[in-house]
């Protein structure tokens, strides 16, 4: 895939991109939360880490997720570097995770986002559908699922 002018690869993340990974989470604290370095090195490890790399291999953008074994699969989050958004990037990142899941037999992706973000419009225009709205913790949460 490209992206502007240079290509945009996509890989499974490995323990040498931890420190890209927590960088562009902690650059979307508002949006994501804080997310403990441990939380990514254990999906890392689990392989439920995508990336979107640019040519020279630094990180554009994640997938973050796990594969549960009722059939769903929870997307935790995904992030794209705000100079490269409106690229299409993160569509391929949840059409990468999309494959995967359908690989695994998995049903449907799910996932929680603060109903206030524009993140929700992103997951509209990707096929995902608004379950629910539900309180979380700090703020109301809506709940999209993606049938596969």
């Amino acid at each position: 895939m490209t992206s502007g002018n240079s290509r945009v690869l996509y890989r499974k993340a490995i323990s040498a991109d931890l420190e890209a990974i927590k960088s562009l989470a902690d650059q979307h604290k508002n949006e994501l939360g804080f997310v403990v370095r441990a939380a990514f090195a254990k999906s890392i490890d689990a392989s439920e880490i995508i990336l979107a790399l640019d040519e020279n291999g630094a990180v554009l953008g994640f997938v973050h997720y796990h594969h549960r074994k009722d059939g769903q699969t929870t997307l935790y989050s995904i992030v794209v570097d705000e100079v490269h958004r409106r690229r299409g990037i993160g569509k391929r990142l949840v059409a990468e995770l999309g494959e995967e899941a359908r690989r695994k037999g998995q049903s449907f992706i799910f996932l929680k986002c603060p109903t206030e973000l524009a993140a929700n419009s992103f997951y509209r225009a990707g096929g995902f559908d608004l379950r629910s709205t539900v309180e979380g913790k700090h703020r109301a949460l809506h709940e999209w699922i993606l049938e596969l």
